[in-house]
């Protein structure tokens, strides 16, 4: 990495110096005191027993056009410091290139942080291409197929883009394929494999590399690595603070993140969407200290977990209220980064049979999941929640029926959801839990309005706006009404639909819920479809389609596209209408069913398209709506 870098940037820069570039490799340093002679010997300065070394070495360097290369700072910076300090005082033609991994901290540094391989596209990638260029040192034909690239973008991923690790992985091509080592990688294993003796890199096992960093912390900085290997994905500073040091204040948390930052254990990581740094550490090394942590201390472990999943907790809940409010989009950036440690927590709390918290968070997270589409991941953590024999009825209990009834109805099985949804009133009922009384009922009503019983549908949708509007839930008030407008739709009122959905849109706009707003402009697009008002009907489905792309809110894209499909139908647009309705489909999920807000049944829809083109330009069409980009379609 950082060695090799500095080689070949001198290789590039030799013909701007013409007194020469000299290589100077420390890591075989033991004694700060060495430095100076070393130095010395490789500029071919002999010592002047009269004078003090580094003031010999700094008149010899003074004024001359020579690169320094300072290669492996780290164990003696402060010597190092010190060195560059003097020689770079004496003239201004010298230039010090120094390779560490903590910052020298002298007058006039310019720092360069050399960033993992990119890992981002198979053909584009820096990881695949060391890996392939490696691999061929080993098999000297190598031609890596597409579904090749695509595991060695996933071997480079899970090494975190290490040079090193790349390296070392790329070594076992000689007996393994791409797919077996990515494999063993995801199975956990310790690239201990030796680099060929040729090789120049300092460190010629993975497992040397992090033992070197490791090396370099103090005891307080040992114990601080070991405990933050907690966070999965990486953490901020209040998550720091409350997880892995409850008991210091915030100056010795920043003080310790900062030493942690400088010595190259944690990375830190901003947005210019989100400014709030966030601390990220490299898979391997994360992976070598909680190992040392488990072995060392398996209680102060559990306890370090614990305090960690009931953090998440909070977050998760905090973030279901986050979600309908002006701070959607950050919150939804916030819940992204967090997988990891949001699945570890609920994993600690299953294990643990602490169902409670389990509730707590699989509840909060439900409409995250809905959102995004995470139907499988949704549906199991449900499951998982709902499986203790001797759950009490809390609050969280009720929540989690709630999202279980509807999860149940968008992954198909209507009569089982209803059952669901019944079971949440009874316990919503019995405790009083306002929320979940509201909730459970609209969810109800949405389950209804798949059946052939339309009128059906309204009686919860009633019930359910009517406890939100005692309860002075304005939010819960404007999502009752929209499940109300929808069930109204169904039965054919486009009065009450477009009443209760232009309600719950002027609510949702003063919440600042764009998430809300969608759903209830694409309601106000099928009222409008109804009635024969096509130019309005397609404003308000092009509005949500708009606000539903850019929260990434999946099921309301697609029911926004399918409007828009159905529109281009009545307007004569088959082939229109065919791509968009191709679009919708490309975006389902290949178990869930749809949730229908229009008229017709999307799978009616199809069906009346196919027959009324021929079908080589059907399948044309439809083929041409797989790959269509939405920008196209908010711009058309």
């Amino acid at each position: 990495g950082k060695t090799r870098l500095a080689i070949e940037v001198a290789s590039r820069m030799v013909d701007q110096f013409p007194d020469g570039v000299r290589f100077v490799s420390l890591d075989a340093i033991t004694e700060p005191g060495m430095i100076e002679a070393t130095v010395a010997a490789a500029v071919g300065l002999p010592e002047d027993p009269n004078r003090d070394l580094i003031d010999t070495l700094s008149d010899h360097l003074a004024d001359t056009k020579t690169l320094l290369i300072l290669d492996g700072c780290e164990h003696v910076a402060a010597p190092c410091a010190r060195l560059v300090a003097a020689v770079q005082s004496r003239g201004t033609t010298l230039r010090v290139l120094v390779t560490s991994q903590v910052a020298l901290g002298v007058e006039g540094e310019t720092r360069f942080t050399l960033s993992p391989m990119t890992t981002d596209e198979a053909t584009t990638s820096d990881a695949v291409a060391l890996f392939v260029d490696r691999a061929r040192q080993i098999v000297p034909d190598y031609d890596p197929q597409d579904g090749e690239r695509e595991h060695i973008l996933n071997i480079g991923r899970n090494l975190d883009g290490s040079p090193l690790g790349i390296e070392l992985a790329a070594v076992r091509l000689d007996v393994l394929s791409v797919e077996q080592i990515e494999h063993d990688l995801a199975d956990g294993l310790d690239l201990a494999t030796q680099l060929p003796v040729t090789d120049s890199q300092r460190h010629r096992t993975l497992g040397e590399a992090i033992e070197w960093s490791v090396h370099l912390l103090g005891d307080v900085e040992r114990d601080a690595f070991e405990t933050l290997t907690v966070f999965a994905d990486g953490f901020d500073r209040d998550a720091a603070a409350a997880v892995a040091f409850p008991s210091w204040g915030t100056q010795e948390t920043t003080d310790i993140l900062l030493a942690l930052t400088a010595k190259s254990i944690l990375r830190v990581e901003r947005s210019k969407s989100d400014p709030t740094p966030r601390y990220t550490m490299p898979p391997a090394l994360r992976s070598f200290g909680r190992k040392n942590v488990l072995m060392r201390s398996p209680q102060g472990s559990h306890e370090i977990s614990t305090r960690h999943a009931r953090w998440y907790g909070e977050l998760a809940t905090q973030s279901d209220f986050e979600l309908r409010g002006p701070h959607y989009q950050r919150w939804l950036r916030v819940i992204d980064a967090n997988q990891a440690n949001l699945g570890n927590a609920m994993v600690l709390a299953r294990d643990t049979h602490d169902f409670e918290l389990l509730k707590r968070i699989v509840g909060r997270l439900a409409r995250y999941w809905d959102w995004r589409g995470h139907y499988a991941k949704a549906t199991s953590w449900i499951s998982q929640a709902l499986s203790d024999s001797g759950t009490s009825e809390s609050d969280d209990h009720a929540r989690v029926l709630v999202w279980a009834a509807y999860f149940t109805a968008v992954t198909g099985d209507i009569a089982d959801a209803e059952t669901i949804a019944h079971k949440a009133i009874v316990v919503a009922d019995r405790h009083h839990y306002t929320e979940q009384q509201s909730s459970a009922r609209g969810v109800l009503s949405i389950i209804l309005r798949q059946t052939e019983h339309l009128d059906e549908a309204l009686a919860p949708g009633q019930e359910a706006v009517v406890i939100a509007r005692r309860a002075g839930d304005d939010w819960f008030h404007a999502w009752a009404s929209t499940v109300l407008a929808v069930a109204h739709l169904g039965t054919g009122n486009t009065t009450e639909a477009h009443d209760l959905g232009t309600t719950s849109l002027e609510t949702f706009r003063r919440l600042s819920d764009q998430g809300g707003e969608a759903w209830s402009l694409n309601i106000l697009a099928a009222v409008a479809l109804r009635t024969g008002d096509l130019p309005i009907a397609k404003g308000y489905a092009h509005d949500a389609l708009l606000y539903a792309h850019l929260l990434g809110v999946n099921a309301t894209i697609i029911e926004a596209l399918e409007t828009l499909a159905e529109i281009a139908r009545v307007q004569g647009h088959v082939v229109d209408a065919i791509r968009l309705m191709s679009a919708a489909s490309a975006l389902h999920h290949p178990t869930v069913a749809t949730l229908t807000v229009t008229a017709n049944p999307s799978h009616a829809v199809i069906e009346q398209l196919r027959s009324q083109i021929p079908a080589d330009q059907f399948a044309d069409a439809w083929e041409a709506g797989q790959q269509i980009d939405l920008e196209a379609v908010l711009n058309s």
